[in-house]
């Protein structure tokens, strides 16, 4: 992914995908049976927007590697997010498992509702967060 700064003596890269697009991806293909193009877009996602600290889908196609041009690879990720659907379940087994293995402080829900106002309809969307230590008001 451009922008993201790898020292290739320490990770081995692929042709398509940095090491730890790869390896979270494996994580993603196994822990939601997912197949292994929506896993890497779906890990490319998630390094990307941690990296660029954004979530728009503009912003993220431009840090996806490849020949393909950025207007192809948005269409990708919304393509991903119309067509991919999680077991819910599942998603917070996973994210449980590899929050549990990184630390022994402890955790706490928190959840955030909001409603973006769209031309046709309102969409509430449900946000679930994990917060790791004391999160509690100082």
């Amino acid at each position: 992914m451009t922008g993201i700064n790898f020292d290739r003596n320490i990770r081995k890269e692929t042709a398509m995908f940095p090491a730890c697009v790869e390896r979270l991806a494996g994580t993603l293909a196994v822990g939601l049976h997912l197949n292994k193009a929506c896993a890497e877009c779906l890990a490319g996602i998630a390094i990307g927007a941690a990296e660029s600290k954004s979530a728009l889908l503009s912003k993220l196609a431009a840090r996806i590697p490849g020949n393909a041009t950025t207007t192809s690879k948005f269409r990708r990720l919304q393509d991903v997010f119309c067509e991919v659907l999680l077991d819910v379940n599942a998603v917070a087994a996973l994210l449980m498992g590899c929050i549990g293995k990184l630390t022994n402080e402890p955790l706490t829900l928190a959840l955030d509702r909001t409603t973006w106002e769209t031309r046709r309809n309102d969409v509430n969307i449900l946000v679930p967060s994990v917060c790791l230590g004391d999160v509690r008001r100082r």
